[in-house]
């Protein structure tokens, strides 16, 4: 039981996350709580397998906890590129103003600004697409009407050419 304490401790003090290892996050641990009595109460063995599991929920709740955070980040540059689609602010302008905000904080500063920066990239792309889909639709329209045109033509100048014929025999 004390030894589940310690690495309750140990998961506060950010021991146990993003370890390569159990291996490594014992030899981090013993450093700090070698000398402790509940460390050494646990048959080593038993130890790397509790530290293993420890590790292993400590990454996984880490990586949650950053997947979540990315979320509502993004969710955040959403909002802020509301009406700015067409003309996204740089970064440096984008971060004053979004600073303000509490999901600002979860986020690491690196990855702030890679993300804003694919949120740019994804809003002139799709910007792009869109003007690409406009252009296609208006040329299948005048496509479109050039053909309905050609075909009132064509009806016109047979609708023409019958009377004319009757009227000519042969």
């Amino acid at each position: 039981e004390r030894f589940r304490e310690l690495l309750a401790k140990a998961d506060q003090l950010s021991l146990l996350h993003d370890r390569a290892s159990p291996e490594a996050a014992q030899r981090v641990l013993e450093a700090r709580f070698g000398e402790d009595a509940g460390w050494l109460a646990v048959p080593e063995r038993e130890r790397l397998l509790l530290i293993a599991e420890a590790v292993d929920e400590a990454t996984k709740r880490r990586t949650a906890e950053k997947e979540q955070a990315q979320r509502a980040y993004r969710a955040l540059l959403a909002e802020y590129f509301r009406g700015r689609e067409s003309d996204p602010p740089p970064w440096h302008v984008a971060r004053r103003k979004l600073q303000e905000d509490k999901r600002w904080e979860p986020m690491g500063s690196a990855d702030r600004e890679r993300l804003y920066e694919q949120a740019v990239r994804d809003l002139k792309e799709a910007r792009r697409q869109k003007l690409r889909r406009h252009r296609d639709d208006d040329e299948a329209d005048v496509v479109r009407k050039k053909r309905r045109q050609s075909e009132a033509e064509e009806l016109l100048r047979n609708l023409f050419a019958e009377p004319l014929k009757a009227s000519f025999p042969m």
